[in-house]
């Protein structure tokens, strides 16, 4: 765990360092990210102790509060990820910490946010293709045309898990053979 948390450490601090200097390397290179990936194998590691009803759900609201705020205090102009990335993190840690025998455990059991998570990875996938074929075509993102590729982005998103991940890890795309090795 103390390697663990060194690496983390090193990591969100290379992060802070790197954000300023070249903001893409940081976000898409893994020693700037490493720590977000370390911070759920930490969480993971300390040991399950019981929490009083009320203390899970002041951890669940928070971590809720955290992914939230920063959904929409963070813009352009944020620098991502060094410290903007730690509130998110933090919440989703929190979140996953608290478990889901709380008020925002059942929120986010709801059926819709389960489909939401379901197709999350194809969503993720798709979104930016959508926005930046759309940007390049010239079309000024207004709330309307933002609305319209969330949209489209979450038909893809579905249709991909549904054709391609789904299949896939049913090993159905990769033969009988692969199966097997299972």
């Amino acid at each position: 765990p103390w390697l663990m948390l060194a690496a983390a450490v090193a990591s969100l601090t290379w992060s802070w360092l790197e954000v300023s200097r070249d903001p893409k390397e940081a976000f898409f290179l893994l020693p700037a990210r490493g720590w977000e990936l370390l911070a759920g194998a930490l969480l993971a590691m300390v040991p399950r102790t019981k929490m009083a009803a009320g203390g899970r759900e002041v951890v669940a609201l928070t971590g809720l509060f955290l992914v939230i705020v920063s959904m929409f205090v963070f813009d352009r102009e944020t620098a991502f990820p060094g410290p903007a990335a730690v509130p998110p993190v933090l919440g989703a840690v929190l979140l996953i910490h608290a478990g889901g025998a709380t008020q925002v455990g059942r929120l986010l059991s709801w059926k819709p946010m389960v489909g939401i998570g379901l197709i999350s990875y194809s969503l993720y996938l798709w979104h930016w293709p959508v926005v930046v074929f759309t940007r390049e075509v010239g079309f000024e993102l207004t709330m309307i045309w933002k609305l319209s590729l969330l949209v489209v982005s979450c038909v893809m998103g579905y249709l991909s898990w549904r054709w391609v991940e789904t299949p896939f890890r049913a090993g159905a795309l990769l033969g009988t053979n692969a199966r097997a090795l299972r």
